[in-house]
């Protein structure tokens, strides 16, 4: 970011309040009921779409020291059905190509910074008495 640039993100303002984008579930009736999230509910969220209209939402957890949990909902796996990312893969269930790319990609950004945020961790619970 250049030092001219302004930060876009609402910091301690009161944010716009519209919708960027309205993502319609392509999957059967038969495949659950799909959900229905807010995005600012979590620390990281993105959805996938792939061209067949095959739809997964990955979601990190917000946690007060930042490092929650990662999941999936896939759209061919029940909507209603989480599933849990550790290390960039998905636990328990068999992913394509693309969809394996996409959690792994999701997983390397949202866990970025957590190495920070351990370091962080052990000089509070150090610093107590």
């Amino acid at each position: 970011m250049s030092e001219n640039h302004e930060s876009c993100k609402a910091e301690g303002k009161e944010a716009v309040g519209k919708v960027v984008a309205v993502i319609q579930n392509n999957h059967a009736a038969s495949c659950g009921e799909p959900p229905n999230y807010n995005s600012n509910d979590f620390e990281y969220f993105s959805v996938f779409q792939n061209n067949y209209g095959e739809q997964m939402v990955f979601m990190r957890e917000k946690q007060e020291d930042g490092l929650g949990e990662c999941h999936f909902r896939l759209g061919d796996n029940q909507w209603t059905n989480m599933s849990t990312v550790v290390d960039g893969k998905a636990v328990g269930l068999i992913v394509n190509g693309p969809e394996a790319m996409f959690i792994k990609a999701c997983w390397d950004a949202a866990t970025h910074f957590d190495h920070l945020r351990r370091e962080d961790k052990r000089k509070k619970e150090a610093n107590q008495p």
